[in-house]
């Protein structure tokens, strides 16, 4: 990881210090992100120039799209090479409101391969009716859970089925212009210990600029909050909203769960067309660079099915930051989640992350 704080024009006392963040992680499940991003800030806080962009090797999975594919707990291995860019500038309009333009690329490609297990569970059951015995391990108990009713071999697929369903590409490339607006009292924009920042923004996601098959569009709203309570002492409170008009291609839909957001959860794993998100989190320095933080917070995923209450997920956890530059920290999460099926061997456990990055959730 590398990061830096600097100032355009070192006189200017006045403008907040702009920041840029270069970070990789690599896993042993081999996981590779490569990741930039930063904000060039000038013109005594009046103008703002933003970017980010990253490279993803993921040997992830696919849980589907809506909630009900997400608590069912079905997932299919899928490999995700990911690209992403984006770019933005804003301008004051009237002292922290601000107006801007955006862009962006994405591009993900998929590897995937059929487990073919509706062949497999009637190949054992064909052995079974010829006298052989029922398989040990993996196999075997899904086999009794299938003769049971609590397992569906039919939704082992959920990539495949999808693909299949919607006629969508495994490979898909997006492109967007958007128009935001924003207002931002922050103290800093990487780890705000004061101040509100409330940003609405739609994207354009048109078929000529080069989208895979469709046009659709998107709108953002996010608005933070941010308070000293006592010394060392910050609340931050967040909520974030993620509404899809038309049908995106099977990657941009908006995902639950990651490194900033209900943290706890796999990334993905509940996606659809409209998401709302919220989140409360006590950081309190404890010694000289060091510090601690616990959060609470809940969400929800709906579009392609009914918006319920009782669909809403919770999400906690508490974490460690070491300050390794003024103000900004490097930052180790672990979240928690609701349970999976508790019919699925893979999936009894409550949904849980480990998160180490760079810079706050929010």
């Amino acid at each position: 990881m590398l990061a830096g704080l600097y100032r355009l024009d070192r006189t200017d006392s006045v403008t907040a210090p702009s920041n840029i963040s270069i970070y990789g992680n690599f896993t042993t499940e081999k996981f590779v992100l490569l990741r930039f991003s930063g904000d060039n800030i000038y013109n005594h806080n009046k103008q703002r120039l933003s970017y980010s962009g990253a490279f993803v090797y993921f040997p992830g999975a696919f849980y589907g799209v809506g909630y009900n594919a997400g608590k069912e707990g079905y997932a299919q291995d899928l490999t995700t090479t990911m690209g992403a860019f984006r770019i933005s500038y804003c301008s004051s309009l009237v002292g922290r409101f601000y107006i801007g333009v955006s862009g962006g690329i994405d591009y993900s490609g998929a590897k995937y391969r059929d487990s073919d297990m509706v062949g497999r569970m009637n190949d054992i059951r064909a052995d079974v009716e010829a006298g052989k015995p029922v398989p040990g391990g993996k196999m075997g108990e899904l086999y009794g859970l299938w003769q049971e009713g609590r397992y569906d071999p039919a939704k082992q697929d959920p990539f495949s089925n999808y693909i299949a369903a919607t006629g969508d590409k495994p490979n898909a490339f997006n492109a967007n212009v958007g128009l935001f607006a924003q207002y931002d009292t922050r103290d800093v924009t990487f780890n705000a210990s004061k101040g509100i920042f409330i940003k609405a923004e739609a994207k354009w996601y048109p078929e000529w600029l080069g989208n895979t098959r469709r046009t659709f569009g998107r709108f953002t709203l996010t608005f933070d909050f941010y308070q000293k309570l006592w010394k060392g002492a910050v609340l931050a409170c967040d909520l974030y909203a993620d509404a899809t008009a038309g049908t995106p291609s099977w990657h941009m839909y908006a995902k639950m769960g990651g490194m900033e957001r209900m943290r706890g959860y796999y990334e993905g794993r509940y996606r659809d067309k409209k998401l709302v998100e919220t989140q409360i989190e006590l950081r309190q320095k404890i010694y000289r660079r060091h510090g601690i933080v616990g959060w609470i917070g809940g969400g929800q995923v709906w579009g392609t099915e009914k918006f319920r209450w009782g669909n809403t997920l919770c999400s906690f956890g508490c974490g460690y930051r070491f300050e390794f530059k003024n103000r900004m920290n490097i930052r180790l999460d672990y979240g928690w989640g609701n349970f999976g099926n508790q019919n699925l061997p893979w999936d009894r456990k409550r949904s849980s992350a480990f998160l180490f990055t760079a810079s706050e959730a929010f």
